[in-house]
């Protein structure tokens, strides 16, 4: 399974590098598009879950919805020489 990844950029340097939807079980499958109503997009894990994402200003909001009380995780990663 391909999980989107989005990085993050300041100064033309990616700083960080976010891989969501790491927790998924692979019997999901590849997510599709979706309609993503008032967010820049719209992933869609079958029945399983949808992930939105909208940037505002230097803000990435990610938003996670599902049916059930499932297990959607992400993985934030620091690269070299940054500080948080």
């Amino acid at each position: 399974m391909l999980f989107p990844v989005f990085p993050c950029v300041f100064l033309g340097m990616v700083i960080l590098n976010g891989h969501l939807g790491v927790g998924l079980p692979s019997s999901v499958g590849q997510y599709e598009d979706c309609l993503p109503g008032e967010n820049d997009a719209c992933y869609q894990y079958g029945d399983y879950a949808k992930l939105y994402y909208k940037t505002t200003g230097n803000c990435t909001h990610f938003k996670w919805e599902s049916t059930y009380a499932r297990r959607l995780e992400d993985c934030f990663d620091l690269l070299p020489g940054t500080h948080w």
